[in-house]
């Protein structure tokens, strides 16, 4: 026992170095009985709300930690007052305060007395709670008479219970820690739990959404199959109303004839009638079909020539100050019918409601509308197109007049060219979903404009730009017969699929072919669909990050297979035959290069280009390659391109720039082929649909071979002897055979 106070008195000396810290406070008198109102519990967690000093102050006045007893160590996050039985950390972020060591268990229960305000309490001494155990049992042990063993007994006796006791005391300390650890693991189980049952939740959610939607997705299937069927309906009942329409036409016109031809017969007996008063000519009703855009054909006929123009059909171009230079008789005399032109400078979409009254009542045949660049001024684009079709609509209700739409030109004043492009592009949106035509004026630029900016100049006018444009809408293909196929980059095929609708109603091409379509899983064929035409995709790889994707529309008439065998898995491309009557099958492919590949594609491309070489038919190869071919100074794609085309000597077809940019201009959208002479004509059209340019060539429709007298040699094998056969071939010098260059000089010998 002597050698365990020595032991005390020496850890206090060790650890004394702090202690006049406590001792100052002390001296200074700043203790104060409001300290214990910093101490706080929650479910035997204890917190302390005042600063360190103030807990300093406690610990000397409650805890009798003071006069070097306790060391103080103040970390950053972490502030600790150490004696040797207690142990007390505060962590001043949390206010956290834990309570450690082997008088912990006194030392919690003191505290809460503190806090409910017991009074006449004070801490027991350490000697009280450590101490006094053992000398009871040692005072409680039998006395022994004067024999040396029980005094030795007694003794070895004592030192055991000084052992058991000490342990006792390690013991109370660890459990006094792991009860701290046991609630803060309380908690955390509780959050944990918590946490789970949220999850849970959301998980159920999930799937409830993940159901609604695969319904939703099932709904639009089946609302795009039967918009499908209805659009084949429509086809049907419009060929059926065109075929009526000729019928009824051609019964009026016989009818007519029957009338003026019995005004001139002569009655019975040689005895001349006095001529009848002739009736009013029979009004031929016009039975223009509204729905004629659905249906196409093969060859391309020209219905609006001044021979076969009604000369009482009227076309009445009614707009703003733009249109005031155009002259309305030489429009005439160009479309083939009377053509009046209406001009109200400065007015808007809600003015020409007022100025269209009298010219819908004469119900003419057509109405073009030029209106709306004014309203930009104080309205947005969104709200300029929807007075503008409202306006369309308000004619077609009040009339059967055809209401045309014409685009808005690009001014030098305050309304910006976005603004005029954002109507424009909203209006073919409506064009389409009302089966209007629309007038497009790609050729109409600032040069086009006089000082003011606002309207056409003398050059335009005497160019008849305007004129141009309302005489031909936007169709861009020459008037022949010829199979036509065409390329372009669209820089994302759902942002203008409403205008590549529009365009192909204008221009029927046979082929289509589409770079950059942006396309993947999440958009479907119905999204993208253009009447009258097949579509056959590839998207782009790994979930639509990467590459651009190609797509080919085919006409519905046409008959075509896809080649996959022909396609290279590194290439974005696409390969279809088309086998069409009297002619023989050629091939169709096109290939996107992203600007950023590497040049190790153009092994890939070699490969690709061996492949329809291989085919030994015609072929046509086109897309946008980002090789600039009209460079000076070519850099190393172009020229691995060119090096490929001159292997297989192909033909290019496209000589104009094909991307037009403010500080260059590239020929990039290319066709090339190994027929040459089956091309009737080519060209380049600025579509405005993207930044490149459409590419096109006509190639002929049928292409028959030249009949003449030919003759065939072939073997009979009927009376083949396979062992006199074997006999000669191995009676043969074939070092000779081995030894020669070229297969011809091998047959020879």
């Amino acid at each position: 026992m002597t050698d365990s106070h020595g032991d005390s008195a020496a850890n206090t000396q060790e650890i004394s170095v702090e202690a006049p810290r406590i001792s100052a406070l002390q001296q200074e008198g700043i203790v104060s009985d409001s300290l214990v109102e910093y101490l706080k519990v929650n479910k035997s967690k204890f917190s302390w709300a005042g600063t360190f000093t103030e807990l300093i102050e406690f610990t000397n006045k409650y805890l009798h930690l003071g006069d070097g007893v306790a060391k103080v160590i103040d970390n950053e996050n972490k502030k600790t007052i150490k004696s040797d039985n207690l142990i007390l950390n505060w962590y001043e972020s949390t206010g956290t305060l834990q309570v450690q060591g082997s008088r912990s268990s006194s030392c919690k229960t003191y505290l809460n007395q503190l806090i409910e305000g017991t009074q006449g309490i004070e801490f027991p001494d350490t000697s009280d709670e450590d101490g006094a155990a053992c000398p009871q049992i040692c005072n409680d042990l039998p006395s022994a008479g004067p024999e040396s063993a029980d005094i030795v007994t007694k003794s070895l006796f004592a030192q055991e219970l000084d052992k058991i006791w000490s342990q006792i005391k390690i013991l109370n300390a660890n459990l006094s820690c792991d009860s701290d650890i046991i609630i803060e693991q309380e908690d955390n189980i509780q959050i944990i739990n918590s946490l789970k049952q949220k999850n849970q939740d959301l998980n159920d959610e999930i799937c409830i959404l993940k159901s609604r939607l695969n319904q939703e997705i099932d709904a639009a299937k089946k609302l795009t199959e039967e918009r499908d069927s209805l659009k084949t309906a429509l086809q049907i009942v419009t060929k059926d109303l065109m075929k009526l329409s000729d019928e009824r036409l051609i019964c009026r016109s016989e009818q007519s004839s029957n009338d003026h031809r019995s005004q001139f017969d002569n009655v019975s007996g040689g005895k001349k009638t006095k001529k009848q008063k002739p009736r009013d000519p029979p009004q031929l009703v016009n039975h223009q079909n509204r729905f004629e855009a659905l249906c196409h054909e093969d060859s391309v006929k020209d219905s609006t020539s001044p021979s076969n123009a009604d000369k009482s059909f009227t076309t009445v171009l009614v707009g703003d100050s733009m249109i005031k230079q155009i002259q309305g008789r030489r429009l005439g005399r160009e479309v083939g019918h009377r053509v009046v032109v209406k001009s109200f400078p400065g007015a808007t979409t809600n003015d020409m409601k007022h100025y269209l009254m009298p010219t819908v009542d004469k119900k003419p045949q057509q109405i073009i509308l030029h209106v709306g660049t004014n309203d930009l001024r104080d309205h947005s684009p969104t709200v300029v197109a929807e007075n503008i079709v409202d306006l369309a609509k308000k004619i077609e209700m009040e009339s059967n007049t055809e209401v045309i739409l014409s685009e808005l030109v690009s001014r030098s004043d305050n309304v910006s060219n976005d603004a005029v492009k954002a109507v424009n592009k909203r209006l073919i949106k409506y064009c389409n979903q009302n089966d209007w035509r629309m007038i497009k004026h790609q050729n109409i630029d600032r040069n086009c404009l006089n000082k003011s900016g606002l309207h056409l100049n003398e050059k335009a006018r005497k160019n008849n730009v305007m004129e141009e444009n309302s005489n031909s809408s936007s169709a861009f293909l020459p008037s022949m017969r010829g199979f036509k196929l065409a390329s372009l980059n669209i820089a994302s095929l759902p942002k203008h699929i409403d205008e590549l609708r529009v365009l192909l109603s204008d221009n029927p091409l046979d082929i289509l072919s589409i770079n950059e379509t942006r396309l993947d899983d999440s958009v479907s064929d119905g999204e993208v669909y253009i009447p009258g035409y097949d579509i056959i995709r590839r998207d782009r790889y790994h979930n639509g990050r990467f590459g651009g994707g190609v797509c080919i529309y085919v006409r519905s008439n046409i008959n075509f297979s896809l080649r996959p065998d022909l396609s290279d898995l590194h290439l974005e491309n696409l390969c279809i035959e088309i086998r069409k009557p009297r002619s023989k099958p050629f091939i169709i492919a096109t290939w996107y290069r992203p600007p950023n590949s590497s040049t190790e594609i153009f092994s890939h491309f070699q490969s690709f280009v061996g492949k329809l070489d291989a085919e030994n038919v015609e072929f046509y190869l086109m897309g946008d390659f980002n090789c600039n071919l009209a460079s000076p100074q070519p850099d190393i794609n172009t020229v691995l391109l060119t090096n490929i085309v001159d292997i297989y000597n192909l033909y290019q077809l496209i000589d104009t720039p094909t991307r037009i940019t403010n500080p260059s201009s590239t020929l990039i959208d290319i066709i090339f082929t190994n027929c040459q002479n089956n091309i009737v004509s080519t060209g380049v059209s600025h579509v405005s649909l993207s930044d490149h340019s459409l590419v096109y060539a006509l190639r002929k429709i049928s292409i028959n071979s030249p009949k003449g007298h030919s003759t065939l040699t072939y073997r009979k094998f009927n009376n083949f002897d396979s062992a006199r056969f074997r006999y000669d071939i191995s009676t043969q010098d074939w070092d000779r055979v081995n030894n020669s260059d070229g297969p011809n000089v091998m047959w020879d010998i």
